[in-house]
């Protein structure tokens, strides 16, 4: 039976670490894996979820190895600290010697998977010696085993939604395509007076919804197309703040305590409007005969570094520790049947996440609740809203060439009736291999750009890409997912500053892409 054990890995790139712990199934070692991203992620982790093994690429851009080993080096309870060095193990290595002496317990190379499944062999008998001492003087053996057992438990299922949610993304995101996307040709196809609009309107509706659903659990997996731009939380909150007070209520008292002199934070706004709004919610839906509810901001310096918090705190029902060590769960909720989806809280959570910072609450029964957001502070200052300009229109039309690579029939067929009628030549393949018999077999046809899904049978849509550019460098690609950036392909997701269009996307969405895409420079 393999020998299970919870890791928290944090390697840029995460590829060399991840294929080490993946070659661990041969030597009859299970990894359950969490991803951070930076120092106050992993600390988060740690925090949440205590694990047995930290591994630490060694060219992280954060030098996450010496933050984390002033953190916990020296912490015997701490999970021992191995870190990933590029190529094969080096003898000596300056930057190694420093993190051995700060307190890491070994080291080794990208390709020594030998030497790295023996390493975890010898870090897991240690810590299974701590333990067993620890048994021996303060519990019995048995509830030390299942309070690991529960830790490992809840860390597999945390994964598992996460890979479950990026998994469903791609076909179910077709589906609400499809939905969509034929809706809209019926509803442009009816009379303004025809009643049968209202049944397509509903219709649209119901997809908007199904779509809405998709967005929630992809944030929660931290796999969400994010928009990230500098900005100041003072003004997330007085963007949202008359909406707010509508939501909850004229029982609930709703005061802003925003601190001057608020450092900036690098986020995408819209997300942390969706933060804030979902934090307000469950925390008014904590009071239902009123209360106070209080939202307020201020810097922070914690040891993960500067941060600016952003808090919200209701006077309510409060929480047991039982409920309160599953709210950011998906799906889990105290609300009747029928009441909540259970997803509000957890796409908080995804979106704190993967916007690099981390959420913690803290409550009591009948004391109330407090959720704290941290987010990493940046040194840039943000852009006025009244910098921002709206971009000019975009034409919809053209008489270029596309094509157009999509492996789901009534999608290809789909958007192939959207170019046309627009007054684009379509050349339409269900696979990169039909995609490229197309495009070469008339050398006097000129491509002018390359509308491609990244995940098809075969060959993807990124190496699609490459072959054609190989032959045409001119040529344009925007490339179609229902995943999300960085999980857009299995080679490592796209280049920086490729062209990207997130399914679902409306007709009209489509026509301005391709636009932009054949007008950029």
């Amino acid at each position: 039976m393999p020998r299970a054990f919870s890791v928290v890995l944090a390697d840029d790139p995460v590829s060399s670490g991840q294929r080490l712990l993946a070659s661990l199934a041969q030597f009859d070692l299970e990894p359950i894996v969490a991803h951070a991203v930076s120092a106050a992620d992993a600390m988060s982790l740690l925090g949440v979820a205590p694990c047995d093994l930290l591994v630490v690429g060694a060219l992280h851009p954060d030098h996450l190895a010496d933050r984390l080993l002033e953190r916990v080096g020296h912490d015997g309870a701490a999970p021992p600290l191995v870190l990933v060095v590029p190529g094969p193990t080096p003898t000596n290595d300056a930057e190694v010697l420093r993190a051995l002496r700060g307190g890491a317990w070994d080291y080794v190379g990208a390709d020594d998977v030998t030497r790295f499944a023996a390493t975890v062999e010898r870090v897991l008998d240690h810590r299974l010696s701590v333990r067993l001492l620890d048994d021996a003087n303060e519990s019995p053996l048995s509830a030390r085993r299942e309070r690991d057992q529960l830790r490992l438990q809840g860390m597999q299922k945390m994964e598992a939604v996460g890979r479950l949610a990026g998994g469903i993304a791609h076909d179910f995101n077709n589906i609400v395509q499809a939905i969509g996307g034929y809706s809209e040709l019926l509803q442009d196809s009816l009379a303004i007076d025809d009643p049968r609009r209202d049944t397509v309107d509903e219709i649209l509706r119901a997809g908007d919804r199904a779509a809405a659903l998709t967005h929630q659990l992809l944030a929660f997996s931290r796999q969400q197309v994010m928009q990230p731009r500098v900005l100041d939380l003072n003004e997330v909150v007085a963007t949202v703040e008359s909406l707010l007070r509508r939501l909850i209520g004229e029982d609930v008292t709703l005061t802003a305590r925003l601190s001057p002199e608020l450092w900036s934070v690098r986020a995408d706004p819209m997300q942390l409007e969706q933060v804030l709004m979902n934090l307000v919610v469950n925390a008014r839906d904590a009071m239902p005969e009123g209360g106070r509810l209080t939202i307020r901001t201020e810097n922070v310096v914690i040891d993960a570094g500067s941060h600016v918090a952003l808090g919200v705190s209701d006077t309510g029902i409060g929480m047991d520790e039982a409920v309160r060590s599953r709210i950011f769960e998906p799906f889990f909720t105290t609300k009747p049947l029928g009441k909540g989806t259970g997803l509000g809280l957890s796409t908080a959570y995804g979106i704190v996440k993967q916007s690099g910072g981390f959420i913690y609450a803290a409550s009591e029964p009948g004391r109330g609740a407090t959720f704290d957001v941290y987010l990493p502070s940046v040194s840039e200052t943000p852009a006025r809203r009244d910098d921002e300009t709206p971009p000019p229109p975009v034409a919809a039309s053209g008489t270029e060439t596309i094509l157009l690579a999509e492996d789901e029939d009534g999608l290809r067929a789909l958007n192939r009736r959207i170019l046309e009628s627009h007054g684009y030549r379509v050349l339409a393949a269900r696979d990169a291999e039909e995609a490229c018999a197309l495009a070469f077999a008339r050398p006097d046809v000129a491509v002018d750009i390359l509308v491609t899904d990244i995940v098809m049978p075969g060959a993807s849509g990124r190496q699609l890409a490459r072959r054609l550019l190989e032959e045409r460098p001119r040529l344009k690609v925007l490339y179609v997912s229902g995943y999300p950036d960085g999980a857009a392909s299995t080679e490592g997701g796209l280049d920086r500053g490729a062209n990207l269009l997130q399914k679902p996307f409306t007709p009209e969405t489509l026509l301005r892409r391709v636009r932009e895409t054949l007008d950029a420079d």
